[in-house]
């Protein structure tokens, strides 16, 4: 990532964390961003990426939800699609990403036993299932198991499914 964009997406994590909560864009058919907050910034070009990548998925229904993506080590971007009366519309929700928060209300909500909660968080850095197990120093095939118990918990059948629940769902940091 060149220095512009990395001090550009710092000022707006800056700006979430005095904020304490998402900055939400609503943007047309077009891709036009036709509201936010006054004095909010523009709709970073990295966060254009990601909206223009969902909207083109076959399936990119109303009202279905989106998991969150990462669009940078301290920002997550979710998007929605959504159509009414006055016509289609898309949502797009900037905040900080807090891995923590999100393991601490996911073993919380799903019931994860604190093992299943370090393997979650191996898998939601991406690590590869071998290193998970060489990390916590034990078998791959139990890392698996725990996996296969999680997938259990949240009610789906992949990695990338379970972290789009998990993400999904808790997308709103809990209360401090």
């Amino acid at each position: 990532m060149d220095v512009v964009v990395e001090d550009r997406l710092a000022g707006f994590r800056e700006l979430l964390r005095q904020r304490r909560g998402p900055v939400v864009y609503i943007l047309d058919e077009g891709g036009d961003v036709v509201m936010t907050a006054p004095g909010d910034p523009p709709l970073p070009e990295e966060a254009r990426h990601v909206v223009d990548a969902v909207l083109l998925e076959a399936d990119a229904g109303p009202g279905e939800i989106r998991p969150a993506f990462r669009l940078d080590a301290g920002l997550s971007i979710r998007v929605q699609p959504v159509g009414g009366t006055l016509g289609r519309f898309t949502v797009v929700l900037i905040e900080l990403f807090r891995l923590r928060d999100h393991l601490a209300a996911g073993r919380k909500r799903y019931a994860l036993t604190q093992r299943e909660a370090e393997v979650l968080q191996g898998v939601m850095r991406g690590t590869r299932t071998a290193d998970i197990a060489a990390e916590l120093g034990i078998a791959a095939s139990t890392v698996a198991g725990h996996i296969q118990s999680i997938m259990s918990k949240t009610s789906t059948r992949s990695r990338a499914e379970m972290l789009g629940r998990i993400l999904a769902d808790l997308s709103q940091p809990p209360e401090e």
